[in-house]
């Protein structure tokens, strides 16, 4: 096997799949999309594949639900910092300009603060989903898993990480990563 890892220096906007070999319940079938990596610090993510199906809290304005990509739950994104509120990521249409409160992850894919006015964003956001926790690795962790062929790097596009079959991601990221032909 290829050594990923070494090759990337930035995995952030990145999404890793695990393998069937990895037993960890929180990681067990997870594809998840890297949102902060640094080498000496560690990396955070989310899980892109994992809707709660639970109704949206009260919390989140009929603005903001508007532009939710279907399924509107909030989708379990790891065990960490559950209780702090929500991770919004967006995907901007093309040849728009980020709007203010957005941090760019990979390509038109962000993070969107909630804090921010979800009026003026129709035009803006082709895609939204609301992510409750993270996942996190120390330093060197996340390399290590992906050395020791327990997470796989995906090429999955930006549009995968709003599929309205979210379920369906870890199958289809995984054979690809793989270079399954089916």
């Amino acid at each position: 096997m290829r050594n990923a890892a070494r090759h990337h220096r930035d995995l952030v906007g990145r999404v890793v799949v695990a393998t069937a070999a990895v037993d960890d319940r929180d990681l067990r079938q997870a594809a998840v999309l890297i949102l902060r990596h640094e080498r000496g610090r560690g990396a955070v993510g989310v899980r892109i594949n994992t809707p709660t199906g639970h109704p949206l809290p009260a919390e989140i304005t009929a603005g903001w639900r508007r532009l939710l990509t279907p399924p509107a739950v909030v989708f379990d994104a790891g065990p960490l910092s559950r209780a702090e509120g929500f991770v919004a990521v967006a995907r901007l249409r093309p040849d728009v300009e980020p709007p203010l409160r957005f941090r760019p992850v990979r390509e038109r894919l962000g993070v969107i603060a909630l804090s921010a006015d979800p009026a003026p964003l129709a035009p803006v956001i082709a895609g939204l989903r609301l992510f409750s926790g993270y996942l996190g690795w120390g330093p060197e962790q996340l390399e290590s898993d992906i050395d020791g062929g327990l997470l796989l790097l995906s090429d999955s596009d930006v549009r995968e990480v709003h599929s309205s079959r979210p379920r369906e991601l870890w199958t289809t990221l995984h054979a690809r990563a793989r270079g399954d032909s089916g």
